[in-house]
């Protein structure tokens, strides 16, 4: 049963996320210029799949491996499963912060360096969310 309401929690928190994230769009639709707009949803865009790849499936490792280990009071397992996956999280989604950050200050100036710079930001900060 509690798996049950963890898995109702989980998916309402994703829902939730979802529709923030198209009022979100929606409300910054209006407030800014098409260009900027078109700029920033690819960066929003580019750093959401960045964040996917970074994780490196930590999120669903957790999700099936945590309950399991906390369902059997395994708590030594748990813990090391949890440091496991922010290392590797951190390390990932830092790595492609870095070389957004790298590339953009290497090849690009001005908005162009600043976006790239942004969405390396926002790619680490998706990461750990």
């Amino acid at each position: 049963m509690n798996l049950l309401i963890n898995s109702a929690v989980s998916l309402s928190i994703k829902f939730g996320a979802a529709a923030l994230s198209v009022i979100m769009l929606l409300f910054l639709g209006r407030a800014m210029p098409p260009e900027a707009f078109g700029s920033f949803g690819f960066g929003f865009s580019l750093a959401t799949f960045c964040a996917v790849l970074g994780s490196c499936g930590m999120r669903i490792v957790a999700l099936r491996f945590g309950s399991i280990y906390e369902s059997q009071e395994q708590s030594e397992k748990l813990n090391g499963l949890l440091r496991t996956g922010y290392t590797i999280v951190v390390t990932g989604c830092g790595a492609i912060a870095l070389s957004f950050t790298v590339v953009a200050i290497g090849f690009y100036d001005g908005e162009q360096q600043q976006l790239l710079i942004a969405t390396g930001a926002f790619t680490f900060a998706l990461g750990l969310a």
